[in-house]
């Protein structure tokens, strides 16, 4: 479902990109559909990040360790991928316009996913009403869901004008 806001080539950064796993699950998802996605990275835990980068060796340079709640993008890209646990709950607002306004180029997109646990029986939460709420203008939205129709992962996105 994150790679239903990507309608385009482009950049792509994951933030809070943990070991890359995602980054190269997109690649390979993105590349079927023949939309060519260029993998930038970053997350609190240079260990994870040292990961990251053997995971994708071509992309090595575009991973860094940094706190997502406190990073200013040097650079905007096509689009970003987070998580909202980068932040405490009641910086969220400044958080995410932060990143819009340093991160997005334009007409890219902001990307915002929440998962849930089977084995917690969690579902996400909504977030397009999250976002709607923080007064951002929700794009559009994604789910996925098990056979069963558990709803295990939540996505919207916000996009950069």
């Amino acid at each position: 479902m994150i790679l239903s806001a990507v309608e385009r080539s482009g950049t792509f950064v994951d933030i809070g990109c943990a070991n890359g796993l995602l980054l190269e699950c997109l690649i390979a998802w993105a590349t079927e559909r023949g939309v060519v996605i260029e993998p930038h990275g970053i997350d609190l835990v240079p260990e994870l990040i040292g990961l990251a980068r053997k995971r994708l060796p071509a992309y090595a340079s575009n991973f860094a360790t940094a706190n997502a709640f406190t990073w200013i993008s040097l650079r905007r890209y096509d689009y970003a991928h987070l998580l909202l646990e980068s932040a405490p709950p009641s910086r969220h607002p400044e958080f995410l316009f932060r990143i819009l306004d340093s991160a997005i180029a334009r007409g890219g997109r902001l990307i915002v996913s929440n998962y849930g646990s089977r084995s917690k029986n969690e579902t996400p939460f909504d977030v397009a009403g999250y976002l709607s709420s923080l007064s951002f203008a929700v794009a559009r939205t994604a789910s996925a869901s098990e056979p069963d129709g558990f709803v295990i992962t939540r996505t919207a996105w916000i996009d950069s004008p």
